[in-house]
């Protein structure tokens, strides 16, 4: 016999309309929903309860399993989803005719988040004992898993059951004349339970089955094949599906009810489907095969990475989406950095605990608003469309403006070095036109250092805005209006304060400019592609701009551990080691393979998994004489804000900071033969780094790239700024090599793209390696005799603007 549902009931269903309980406006009863939790809303969807069979219902949510087996002795309910589902379910419970009181037991398939959330919130309105599995029942109490959980690290904590009835493999559990069995069907977790029970209608019985899930699904450090946190899952799981071939088997239900194809079954109107448990038999079997093969196919990861490795999964995972400043996927991030700290014995060092909160303002042009025009000599003004001839970034002091433009070359001001082609320039009250470029003569950490100061020393000269023609290339006029710009709420700190314009010029404009002048822009172009001093001169040329801006406040932390100096002068000075916990978000357009997280693995959950076990093995070794503090900054994607901030402003108590070192993007991708270090020729801290690097057989390598300008691009420069010595690193290659193609082909395909996640390939022995390398520095650099100093030929002796 068939257990069908008539047509006007199914069409009910559907509708989400079957005996659903009223959704009010503010429900006193509503729980806050799971943070950082990508599948959780759509999950949680309201459902309609739906009778299965008899007297055994499905009260869950859309997307989340919750069953009720009723009886005139009391009810049972198997699972509670998430704890923001346990309304939910009370509620359909009670449009079914029943009360939540009545439920006198409550089963679990697996103790995580999202089907062990809500069982304390039932269990406490209920006054229902609580069962499970050994390992379920540990895990509930707890509020967690732990680490022989295959998915260790992946999900959320939940609200812990005070006291949890722990039943054996094939127990049979009953209330008044219900007896439901319990089969311990682990492999997902060690504590799976699948439960069977039989239910009539009259004469007619059916056997329900309520399978856990059977998925292969862990944590990227957790191998199925091999490991000592659970070795008995793949057993666990042949156990289960040579149970599953054989259990007797009418209906099947899921902890998800998609696993189990239930809606589709409503939807044709039978939840019946005798097959349904051997076909899930075949398919997980397939999937723990296939999951095995490619386990095979992939080497391990070394012990000494373990650890690295899974902070990088945590911070990369795709539930804190992107970690952009100031969302809640940042919070998190911080959140768990400074847990690992205190797990590594450091001390809180920020102003509120471990945190430093840093304001911070957003500001978007009203691109419908905007409006550009240009005007040659004494000529009339004509429109410019933005995005096709100028593009557009929005700053705090973004306003309208109207000026005459003046062109200054490439923009430097680098008097110390011989170069200064804003002298002589009449800037006040104007916008300043320059090529990007620098010319040839100048050392890579001058050349970073003047591209970053443009702005300063053109502001200092009076001018209100500032336009860079771009290179070569095709023009692309996306992004005219330049999306969101966020910048610090201490405008003492804002290096473009006082820029009313930021723009990009469409090259194919620029001849327009020049016109009537001395200046050619073919011979300019020409000289710059040889690098050659640039000709400097007011051009010609006015431009006004109606520039609408739209602003929002936000906070994001500084997370500061500290790990006190042992000596009793040289701990009030401190050496600071730092990488950014932030990366930048979701893709906000169409997303065309389904993947919309931009998830910084490798950009910087790999810096800051180094900063946390840099904190642990420091911390263990101890004998550290000055005082360690390990920051993660935030905001670097926004402009190295964060540690602008932290830098000027210091969270610490105590002492003078006399060093920084910072890891950002190190790229473990090769083997690690030597380090990249930016600033290596300004300060002293290259004897130490010389010293460790050689201890270990490894080599400094110069840089290949220093038209990149990696020296300001990440937080060290912060703190040069401040006159504080500085070193960055990553691991390093020589031209020429394979390492180099291996280095660049990473950049070109996963830098800053949706793919920088943890499917990419690590070398894992590297990422220890340099752990290793850059604990040995840490205490180098602590204990070093004397502070250290700048080179005496150093630009950045004195701090920098």
């Amino acid at each position: 016999m068939s257990t069908t549902i008539p047509g006007v009931l199914r069409s009910a269903v559907l509708s989400g309309l079957l005996l659903a309980p009223p959704l009010v406006a503010q429900d006193r009863d509503a729980l806050p929903a799971t943070p950082n939790c990508s599948s959780c809303a759509e999950w949680n969807v309201p459902h309609a309860p739906v009778k299965l069979f008899g007297n055994s219902y499905y009260v869950g949510t859309n997307g989340l399993s919750a069953l009720l087996v009723t009886s005139p002795d009391g009810h049972v309910l198997i699972d509670g989803a998430l704890p923001e589902s346990a309304p939910l379910i009370g509620r359909n419970i009670e449009a079914l005719g029943f009360r939540l009181r009545d439920v006198k037991l409550i089963l679990n398939s697996h103790a995580h988040n999202d089907h062990a959330g809500g069982i304390a919130w039932l269990a406490a309105r209920s006054g229902a004992t609580v069962a499970a599995m050994p390992a379920s029942a540990r895990w509930m109490e707890r509020g967690n898993s732990t680490a022989d959980d295959p998915q260790f690290g992946l999900n959320a904590p939940f609200p812990a059951v005070a006291r949890v009835r722990v039943i054996a493999d094939g127990e049979v559990v009953r209330v008044g004349r219900l007896a439901l069995t319990a089969h311990r069907t682990g492999g997902h977790t060690p504590g799976g339970t699948t439960w069977t029970w039989r239910s009539c209608e009259g004469a007619v019985c059916k056997d329900i089955v309520y399978a856990d899930s059977q998925s292969p699904i862990a944590a990227d450090d957790f191998r199925y094949s091999s490991n000592t946190r659970y070795p008995g899952a793949v057993a666990d799981f042949r156990r289960a599906h040579t149970l599953f071939e054989t259990l007797p088997c009418d209906i099947l239900v899921m902890p998800h009810p998609a696993a189990a194809q239930l809606w589709e079954r409503v939807a044709k109107g039978s939840v019946d489907d005798p097959q349904a448990c051997r076909r899930l038999a075949v398919t997980s079997r397939m999937a723990l095969d296939n999951r095995l093969a490619t386990e095979a196919a992939s080497p391990p990861v070394p012990p000494a990475a373990e650890a690295w490795w899974r902070h990088v999964q945590v911070l990369a995972h795709d539930s804190l989406k992107g970690r952009d400043t100031g969302s809640p996927g940042h919070e998190s991030a911080a959140r768990y950095v400074a847990q690992q700290f205190a797990a590594a014995g450091l001390t809180p060092g920020g102003t509120d605990g471990w945190f430093q909160r840093v304001d911070f303002v957003e500001v978007r042009l009203e691109a419908a608003r905007v409006a550009l025009a240009m005007r040659e000599g004494s000529g009339a003004w004509t429109p410019l469309t933005v995005g096709r001839d100028l593009r557009l970034a929005p700053r705090p002091s973004t306003a309208d403006v109207e000026a005459p433009l003046v062109f200054a070359g490439y923009g430097l001001s680098l008097p110390q070095a011989g170069v200064d082609e804003l002298a002589g320039l009449d800037l006040k009250g104007k916008i300043v036109v320059h090529v990007n470029g620098v010319p040839k003569g100048l050392s890579a950490p001058l050349q970073a250092h003047g591209t970053r100061s443009r702005w300063a020393a053109m502001q200092r000269a009076g001018a209100v805005g500032i336009i860079a023609i771009g290179g070569g290339g095709a023009w692309s006029e996306a992004g005219g209006t330049g999306g969101a710009a966020v910048a610090l709420a201490d405008t003492m700190l804002d290096d473009t304060r006082g820029q009313r314009l930021n723009g990009t010029l469409n090259p194919a404009l620029a001849a327009r400019l020049f016109a009537g002048t001395r200046m050619q822009w073919d011979s300019i172009a020409a000289r710059v592609a040889r690098g050659e001093k640039l000709p400097t001169g007011a051009l010609d040329v006015s431009l006004r701009a109606t520039l609408p801006t739209v602003r929002r406040a936000l906070t994001s932390p500084n997370v500061v551990g500290v790990l006190p100096g042992t000596d009793p002068v040289l701990r009030n000075e401190v050496v600071v080691y730092t990488a950014h916990t932030d990366h930048t978000g979701t893709f906000k357009g169409p997303a065309l393979t389904g993947d919309s997280v931009f998830n910084g693995a490798m950009d910087n959950a790999s810096g800051a998994a180094t900063l946390i076990e840099t904190a642990k093995l420091v911390a263990k070794r101890g004998g550290n004489k000055r005082t360690l503090a390990f920051v993660g900054v935030t905001a670097e994607e926004k402009g190295l804000l964060g540690s602008r901030y932290f830098a000027a402003h210091p969270s610490l108590r105590n002492g003078t900071i006399v060093a920084n070192l910072n890891t950002d993007m190190f790229l473990p991708l090769i083997p690690l033969k030597g380090v990249f270090a930016y600033g290596y020729e300004e300060s002293e801290l290259a004897d130490d780094l010389d010293a460790v690097t050689k201890a270990r057989g490894l080599a400094v390598f110069p840089d290949p790239e220093p038209e990149q300008n990696r020296f300001v691009r990440s937080d060290q420069y912060s703190f040069i700024r401040q006159g504080i010595p500085a070193l960055a690193f990553k691991v390093g290659y020589l031209v020429g090599t394979p390492e180099e193609k291996t280095w660049q082909n990473w950049v070109r395909d996963h830098y800053h793209k949706l793919t920088d996640d943890v499917t990419q390939p690590v070398d894992f022995a590297t990422a220890a390696a340099f752990n290793e390398l850059y604990a040995d520095l840490a205490i180098r650099v602590a204990n070093r005799a004397k502070r250290p100093a700048w080179r005496t030929n150093s630009f950045f002796a004195s701090p920098v603007p």
